[in-house]
Formats: structure tokens, sequence, C-alpha cells
């Protein structure tokens, strides 16, 4: 039968060819669009990145003292940081830049240069130039409250196109020097950078490619048009014409199918009642059928497609664009299932062919892989809610899963445990072994436990050797009977590295929660309290918190300290005292042991050291709070306008086992300028023969700088003579436990005779601790004591109140 080629079938391959290319045209443009504005955010955030890892850096040196010129004179919003101006010692005038100057110095020259224009703003400024615009303070307004850190927007600056990008900043360490008068802390949302990137030439660019993108698919539809209306006008004429009508008509159809071969999307076309007609060979690649096989074949036979996630049959564009004629796109999360069973991730839309009456005459469904993009987002949500090296929960995501059973708790009255657990003798294995076996331990471990897991439950790695457990829908009993059933599975592990066996036990708290429970803090807080009354217990067993157990209630008081020891070493709410020591035997210097207190952080009252002393030692904090007081200590003497004052300042034995303390004690004399030799450090007797090595290389480091050392309560250790001889030290302190009764003990007064004459017979000086009456102080001296110290001489006082 001859085939005549009508106006309809031309109009309809018209609509289909301009709707192939037309959708092909409009992706190409709307992903060059996406491209280029993410070209443009990634400079703008490029460029936020330099100004404040610029600004991190000058931060981390409080600022750069520069000439006073002609164009640098002194900020004016510098006016209130102590030491603005200086004069150096060959008479130049300096003035102090802060990062934040710094910073606008660097973003001005950087605009000139590159025309990228930082930006530095806040609700509250020191300099008046940094006053937000209405697009900064909304932004400002929504970091404050937390709704996002970051910001971006395009808008016309000065009449050209700009991209707009801002980010929050928070105050750190640091910081305070300039902003505290802003009445900002450490943690708060301060201000924020940002960028006004020009956007000319992206645009330009932009228009480029899509010129360049409308001329080649406008060539392409202008042949595939002429192509159909030449078909068409041949075919108007008869006989021999007709023939080579069909002949050219051919020719045009393959041409047709070359360029939709060449387009890199799966396209299907199908007619009215949704069977498959054509399918290019990337459709036929992804769905395993080839056109001729597929012909006729209904589109959902052929395009079989299921949600990602729930497995269930996704609905076909192709029949929601038959019934309401209009184009439509595919659900998230859909999946390819090809012939074979394999799976492919897709995207697709769907658009009606219509034909001169305005029916739907047919289908375009066209669709591309995107499985590794999303396999990529998959990866990338794995990795945010996993521990990497465990493959277990990450702290984060058990978090919220605690805060969901939280709110379940408060909505339902429904109970749960958390169980929080410490491995006992990790330590043994990182250091005996190495890291590397300590990683394989942790993951053998967390393998054994989540074998042991219910199929609701979650098991994460907090951090470190600490686990946490999460039991649904769990009541208490049965949450210990698991808690122990964990606790044999770790006692009876045994982990071998290198021909070596070592045996490792867990320490367990666990915490009910409930609807008494107020907020996940609570919780964990309450976990990590039962886990430390386990250990102390001795290790290796299940404790349950309750705040009836005093055990668990004084560790909980223990923990509130903890937090605010914390809290008061960030903020410096600590004070320090000084009680004169009278010299005995020598004259001139005047002499002081300097002593810590800590303020109270809920009633402002002073907490004297054996208030919170105990706590820090306990919890690993002295170090920090013995480096705040040399610091501050030898800033005071520095001072204090008195050559002849030396100061001795108590060191804790974490601290005479931890090299920071000689860091930053040549930091703080450097920057003072005081001489070594007015600072005298004094450690326990107890806490040097504890780490006798480690004491020993520290004090010879200290004494190689200029400084002394004493030995405090000397006497109260069994072995004291023994050792002595071992302990580079230029100072005893003799015991008070002897001193206060030696005149009515002939026992106490015979060792502080013995203590002194040993001490002078190894050219060592000695000072006696609570000399409380001036009869006690008349018998040292008569004994031959260097120097006393006591209420008999003084009481302690604040610093500020001695010179």
């Amino acid at each position: 039968m001859e085939f005549t080629y009508s106006p309809r079938t031309a109009r309809i391959t018209a609509v289909v060819w301009t709707l192939a290319v037309g959708g092909s045209l409009a992706w190409n443009m709307h992903h060059e669009s996406e491209q280029v504005m993410a070209m443009a955010y990634a400079e703008a955030r490029a460029n936020y990145n330099k100004d404040i890892t610029f600004r991190r850096w000058s931060n981390s040196h409080g600022g750069v003292y520069v000439p006073i010129t002609a164009t640098q004179q002194s900020v004016p919003w510098l006016a209130h940081v102590p030491g603005r101006d200086v004069k150096t010692a060959d008479g130049r005038d300096l003035t102090l830049l802060n990062p934040a100057s710094m910073l606008r110095q660097m973003m001005d020259r950087y605009a000139i240069e590159y025309g990228v224009l930082g930006r530095i703003t806040g609700l509250k400024q020191l300099n008046p130039g940094n006053a937000p615009d209405a697009w900064e303070r909304a932004q400002l307004e929504a970091f404050t409250r937390g709704e996002r850190q970051e910001a971006w927007a395009i808008a016309d600056l000065g009449g050209k196109p700009h991209l707009r990008y801002l980010h929050a900043m928070y105050m750190e360490p640091g910081c305070d020097k300039c902003h505290a008068i802003l009445g900002y802390k450490t943690g708060d949302m301060r201000g924020a950078t940002g960028v006004n990137l020009p956007l000319a030439a992206y645009l330009a660019q932009e228009a480029e490619v899509r010129a360049l993108l409308g001329l080649t698919h406008g060539g392409i539809w202008l042949l595939g048009m002429f192509g159909i209306g030449w078909s068409a006008h041949q075919q108007s004429r008869r006989g021999v014409e007709r023939q080579a009508f069909l002949n050219l008509l051919r020719t045009e159809k393959e041409r047709a199918e070359v360029t939709l071969a060449s387009i890199g999307d799966a396209v299907v076309t199908t007619d009215a009642e949704g069977r498959i007609e054509f399918m290019n060979p990337v459709a036929e690649r992804l769905t395993g059928w080839t056109t001729l096989e597929a012909h006729g074949l209904p589109v959902e036979t052929v395009v079989v497609m299921v949600n990602e996630e729930t497995r269930a049959p996704a609905p076909n564009p192709v029949h929601r664009c038959r019934l309401h004629g209009e184009i439509v796109g595919l659900a998230n999360h859909t999946a390819l299932i090809s012939r074979n069973g394999s799976e492919i991730s897709i995207e697709d839309s769907a658009a009606p062919i219509h034909d001169p009456e305005g029916n739907v005459a047919g289908v375009v469904m066209v669709f591309h892989d995107v499985s590794e993009a999303r396999g990529m987002a998959r990866q990338m949500t794995w990795q945010v809610t996993h521990d990497g090296l465990t493959g277990l929960t990450s702290r984060g995501e058990f978090e919220r899963r605690l805060s969901l059973l939280v709110e379940d708790a408060h909505l339902y009255g429904s109970q749960h445990v958390l169980i929080y657990l410490d491995l006992d003798n990790f330590k043994v294995v990182n250091d005996t072994c190495g890291h590397l076996a300590g990683d394989e331990l942790l993951r053998q471990l967390a393998f054994l436990l989540s074998e042991q897991m219910r199929k609701n439950d979650t098991l994460a790695r907090l951090g470190g050797d600490e686990f946490g457990v999460l039991l649904e829908q769990c009541p208490l009993p049965k949450a210990q009977a698991i808690a122990e059933k964990l606790r044999h599975t770790v006692s009876q592990f045994r982990f071998a590295w290198n021909g070596r066996s070592f045996e490792v036990g867990a320490s367990f708290g666990l915490a009910v929660v409930g609807q008494e429970t107020a907020s996940p803090a609570e919780a964990m807080s309450a976990a990590d309290v039962a886990c430390y009354a386990a250990k102390d217990g001795g290790r290796n067993r299940v404790h349950v918190y309750s705040l009836s157990d005093n055990e668990s209630a004084a560790r909980h008081r223990e923990m509130h300290l903890v937090a605010d020891i914390r809290e008061a070493i960030t903020a410096g709410h600590f004070v320090l005292h000084a009680q004169e020591v009278l010299m005995l035997r020598a004259y001139g210097a005047r002499r002081f042991e300097v002593l810590v207190r800590m303020l109270d952080r809920h009633d402002g009252q002073t907490l004297l050291p054996g208030g919170f002393i105990p706590v820090a030692e306990r919890y690993g904090l002295m170090p920090e709070i013995d480096r705040w007081v040399v610091e501050r200590s030898v800033r005071w003497l520095g001072v204090s306008g008195a050559p002849d004052v030396q100061i001795s300042i108590n060191l804790s034995a974490l601290s005479f086992r931890d090299d920071r303390i000689v860091d930053a004690l040549r930091a703080a004399l450097q920057e003072s300028g005081v001489a070594p030799g007015r600072l005298t450090f004094e450690v326990t007797e107890t806490a040097a023969m504890a780490h006798l090595a480690e004491s020993v290389r520290i004090i010879r480091e200290l004494r190689e700088m200029g400084c002394r050392i004493a030995l405090d309560d000397f006497g109260s250790g069994m072995s004291s003579f023994a050792y002595l001889k071992n302990l580079p030290v230029d100072e005893l302190k003799i015991d008070g436990a002897f001193v206060r009764d030696m005149l009515n003990d002939p026992a106490d007064r015979a060792f502080v005779v013995a203590i002194n004459q040993v001490a002078h017979s190894l050219g060592k000086e000695t000072v006696a601790e609570f000399a409380e009456t001036q009869a006690l102080v008349d018998a040292l001296r008569a004994i031959g004591v260097d120097a006393v110290q006591g209420y008999a001489i003084a009481r302690p006082r604040p610093l500020s109140e001695i010179l």
C-alpha cells in the first residue's frame, strides 16, 4: 500500500521535533545557568575563606603594631583597648591594628586590585563603617536567631549585578580584647564577614554559552523542520515525485534519529495509548530493550520504575501526561529497573504531543542516569551519620535520636534507657602498641557489641574509647540485663596484637529516659555520672543513675563543678591572693606565695582551693589553671614596680608532666621582662615522687631558665630523705603538720630540726609553714630555719592589695 504523508502527520512530526529540541535546549540552558552561579558562589566562598583565615591568623597574634603615619593614624574605635598606642625604645610611635582593622585594609586593597569587595558588619559595631544595610541586617538577625549561618543573593550594586555572600562570625577566644565592650562573650554571634562579587564576567560567559546553544539547537531544529516541510511538500506530488518524497522522508527520518542518538538523554515516544513508538540508543541501553522489541508494548512494560527507598512501584509520568495534557516531572528517589534486573537512578519528564485539534496524540519522555550523583549524596549522608573508624552511628546522629526519644517520652509517657560505657584498659593498648592497635581494638569491639543489639536499638561511638547505646521502649530491669550481657561480652574479649594479648573491660552507666528527663543533655550527664560511679566502684561493672543514690548525687554535683571550672578557665573567673613569707636569715627582697581562688558563677562567692582543686586535679584541669596562674602572676610581677619582690607559685602534679607549662612561662617572661630568678615554683613531695623521672626533667628545665624550685609539704612522705638527693630543688617547705605542734610535741620539733639540718647540709634553704603564733616564729628562728609563713606573719590577701 502506498504511503501518504498527510499534513496532519507532518504537524505531529513537527511538534515532536520541536518538543525534543526545545526540551534539550531548555535543559542545557538551565544547567548552564546553574553552573555559572555555582562558579560565582564558589569564588565568593573562596574569597570569604581567605578573609576569615587571615582574620583568625591575625587574631591568634592579637593584632599588629604599625608605625603611625599620615596615612595610618590610630584606629579611633580601638580607643578602649589598653596599649593601642605605644612608643618604642628608639622613639618610634606605633599603633595597634586589631584583626578587624587589618582585614578591612586587606579587603579595600583587594577591591581596588581585583574588584571583589569584602564586608565586615554586625548589629553592634565599633567601626561605624561596618553598619549593615537592610539586606545585611535581615541576614544578621536570622543568624542571631540561629536560622542559618550563611546567606547569599543577587543584587544590583552601583548599577551592576553582584553576588552578595554573608557568613556569620562567632566570638572566639581572644576576640574579647576588642569586642567585649559591645557586650559579646565567647560563643556569641557578633557579626558577619561577606563578599560582594561582580557578576558581569559570569553573566557574559552565560550569555555567550546561551547564544551558542541557541544557534546550535536552532540549526538542528531548522534542519529537522526543513526536512519535515520538504517531505510534506513532496507528498503533494504524484507518481515518481511521491516515490522521491518517500525516499527523502526515509533520509530525513534517519537524520532525525541520528540527531536523537547524539543526545545524552534517553528519549522514548509513545502513541496516544501509551504504547512505545520510538527509543533512542540511550533509552535502549538503559532499559535493556531495543526499539524493535519494545515497539507497540505498553510503556510500563519497558520503562519499569520503583521508589528507591520504599521499593513501591513508581507512577509512570507518561500516563499522568496523557490524562492531564501537560508536562509532568518524575517523583524524587525514582529508580529504573532494566530488563536484566539492574537498577539505575533516574530523573525525567514527559511532555504531551498534541494533534491539530488539541488532543493528546502521544507523549515524549526524556530521562537521564543520575546514579553517580545520588550515590555521592548517599555516601555523604552516611559519613555524616556514622563513625568513620567503626562504622557505628556517629555522636551527632546519636544525640539526634536521643532527642527524639526524650520528645517521645514527654508526649506519650514511654520509657527508654541510655547506656554510657567507657573502656577500662584501652590506654594500655594505645600506649603499648600504638594507635593502629587501638583503632583495630575499637573496630573489633564495635562488631562484637553490634551483634548484641536489638533491631531498634542504637549503638554509637561517642568519641575515643566511649560508646553509647539507646534502648527504645525498654524497662530498666531489661536494660540492666542487656548491659550485663554487654559487659560480659567485653570482659571475655581478648585482643591480640603482634603476639601479645590484652584484656579489656568496660564500665557501664545507665540512665532512664522518661517524662522526668528534662533534656537530652541531662540524660547524657546522668549516664556519664553513673559511668564514673561504676569506675569508682571498681571498674568493669554496671551502675544505674539515681538521684537518691548518694554516690550518683555526689558525682552529679562533681560533674556540675567540673562544668563550672571549665567555664571559669574559659572566662578567667579566677582571682589571685598572696601570703607573705618572712625571711629570718636574709634580708632585702620581699617574698609572697601566690594562691588561687575561683569565683562561683552562680552567686559570685569566692571558692577556696579545697573547694575546687581536688576536682580539677581528678579531671585533668589543673594544667590549664596552673598556666593561667603563671601568666597572670608573672604579668603582675612585671607591672608591680617593685623589683625587690619575689613570688612562689604552686604547680600541680599534672603540670610537672606537661611541657606546656614551660612554654607558657617562657612566653610570660618574654612578654613581661621579669627576671626568672624572682620566681620559685613549688611542687609537693608526693607529686614529685609519683612520677620522679618526668618531675626531674621539668624541674631541670625550669632551673635552667633561672627559676627556683621548692619541695612543698616536705616530710609528709615516708621516704623523704631517701629521695631528696635525687631532686634538684633549691628549697624545702617543712610540712605544717610538724610545725603546728612542735612547741608541745618533742617528736615534731625533732622532725623540724632534722629536716632543717639535712636541707642545710645539702645546700638547700628551708621554709616552715603554719607559723601561727609569735612563739612558733621565735622557736623556728632559734632552730635556724631560713623563712617562715603563717598567720603570725600575714593572712592571704588579694594580689592587688599587696603593694
